[in-house]
């Protein structure tokens, strides 16, 4: 007597990508390579190494843009995965590098330590996490400073003269913010 068994896999999803979409949502996509399959799911890691799945599609959706995908925190890194299921078995993972979320424009502004030659800008930082880099420009001289302070201090200024001022946030992918007029 021979011994037949029955093997059933399914097709691994392929090119999982993730896109900020806001400073507190990602979309994730991915090619959908299983024929049959019933659905597809997307798990989230803060880490990288341990993951929680955080939504389904039905099969033939490559897009997801739910629940876990929405309300994360403001440039922060987190890394998706999804993986296709028919019945009771899953196909390997396509896991997408690690993005960060946007940053947020600086906040509110204040101008202190005003003197002939200087004058110190200060801002909130408006949700951003510590470590973000913000830059600086002085419009008027198209001189731009980076700093992952709140604050920065303009010296070197000319007495009675007029300078317009600008700053905005960069996450840690590279990806700058709007710009916040500061006059």
């Amino acid at each position: 007597l021979e011994a037949v068994f029955a093997t059933s896999s399914v097709a691994s999803p392929t090119g999982c990508a993730t896109t900020p979409l806001t400073t507190t949502s990602v979309q994730v996509a991915w090619t959908n390579n299983a024929t049959g399959a019933a659905s597809n799911h997307i798990e989230k890691s803060t880490d990288g190494t341990v993951y929680t799945e955080v939504g389904t599609t039905a099969a033939g959706i490559a897009v997801y843009s739910g629940a876990g995908t929405n309300g994360l925190s403001v440039n922060t890194k987190y890394w998706f995965r999804t993986r296709a299921k028919l019945s009771d078995i899953y196909s390997g993972y396509s896991t997408a590098e690690p993005k960060y979320t946007l940053s947020e424009k600086p906040g509110k502004k204040d101008f202190t330590e005003i003197s002939g030659s200087i004058i110190r800008i200060n801002w909130s930082a408006n949700g951003n996490p510590s470590g973000t880099m913000y830059y600086c420009e002085n419009i008027s001289l198209e001189a731009v400073t980076a700093t992952s302070e709140t604050t920065w201090k303009n010296s070197g200024l000319t007495p009675s003269t007029i300078y317009a001022f600008r700053i905005r946030s960069k996450n840690s992918d590279g990806v700058y913010s709007d710009w916040m007029d500061m006059g």
